[in-house]
């Protein structure tokens, strides 16, 4: 039951930042400054923490961020 659970979170994460807000942010802006504004927003959503742990993986978040720009960029290329 668990396995279905996050497999269930995984694919409306996909729907969400793959999709949707992809979509409403290419409706209105360019496609460098969506890439970066998806980026920014999956990252910042992933670490809802207090700002102590923040700080201390300030570097995991700027990883996470360019990550998901590679992906974005493939996705819109392709």
């Amino acid at each position: 039951m668990e396995g279905l659970l996050v497999s269930s979170v995984g694919s409306v994460e996909e729907m969400v930042f793959r999709r949707w807000l992809l979509d409403e942010l290419q409706r209105d802006y360019l496609r460098h400054n969506v890439l970066w504004a998806n980026g920014i927003i999956f990252a910042v959503l992933h670490f809802i923490r207090p700002l102590e742990a923040i700080l201390n993986i300030w570097t995991q978040f700027l990883g996470l961020a360019l990550l998901v720009l590679l992906f974005l960029s493939m996705i819109i290329t392709c």
